[in-house]
């Protein structure tokens, strides 16, 4: 069941499935469910392999590198083509994060909610949170906590489906981010994105919106999910 918030529009499932559940149908499901999309994840790969060669130029070779819900290490693969000095994983799924840490094994891979991550205060150079807060039941602890980790102009990136997309609004039940509400747990807006990052005390620095032109290749729908980059600000005085 869904509900949605009168005051700021969020949609949410309630009940929520408890982290123990998430955890336990991610292991069970989760990566059959990869295999039978790796077909047509192609594309997404190609994105990684130029967003990587992209960000090790910006941040080089003394960066601390943190992939919020790792799944089975893809992205940290294309980043692990280049000497960081560090390369961190955060995944729930027991299964996932034994085949990302086969998969990269030069990653520290932490098989964890993200809250309990084990990772130092200011020593994070880049997180990337791409498809996951949408899957925890705490976003707004998952943010304040990325934030801790963080260094003075530390970057974010997050990705979420835009629940109040016109896809959204016309597909309504059978929409893939509302018909995967068992695992979705939050249906966020653009503004609460903003929100969320703002209050974890980061500085949001472009928001931008993108469409699986795949599945609905229209233009009317090209605010199907959410892209959002922030930076954590040095403080002065």
């Amino acid at each position: 069941m869904t509900v949605q918030c009168s005051h700021c529009g969020l949609i949410y499932a309630n009940p929520q499935a408890t982290p123990e559940t998430l955890a336990a149908h991610y292991s069970d499901h989760y990566h059959a469910v990869r295999e039978r999309l790796r077909p047509s994840l192609g594309r997404l790969h190609d994105k990684y392999a130029r967003q990587a060669s992209e960000l090790f130029a910006r941040l080089g070779p003394d960066a601390r590198v943190v992939d919020v819900g790792c799944a089975e290490g893809e992205w940290l693969a294309y980043q692990a083509q280049h000497p960081y000095r560090e390369l961190i994983g955060i995944e729930v799924s027991t299964q996932m994060a034994r085949i990302a840490q086969s998969t990269v094994p030069r990653a520290v891979i932490h098989c964890c909610q993200p809250v309990d991550a084990p990772i130092a205060r200011g020593t994070i150079h880049r997180a990337n949170i791409w498809h996951v807060l949408e899957h925890t039941n705490d976003p707004m602890g998952v943010l304040a906590a990325i934030s801790s980790w963080l260094r003075p102009d530390g970057e974010l990136n997050i990705g979420v489906p835009s629940g109040h997309s016109m896809a959204a609004r016309l597909y309504r039940v059978i929409w893939p981010g509302r018909s995967l509400l068992g695992e979705h747990l939050w249906l966020f807006a653009p503004r609460h994105v903003v929100t969320m990052v703002e209050r974890a005390g980061l500085t949001v620095t472009r928001v931008r919106f993108y469409a699986n032109r795949r599945r609905f290749p229209w233009p009317n729908f090209h605010a199907n999910f959410v892209h959002c980059e922030a930076r954590k600000l040095p403080r002065h005085g």
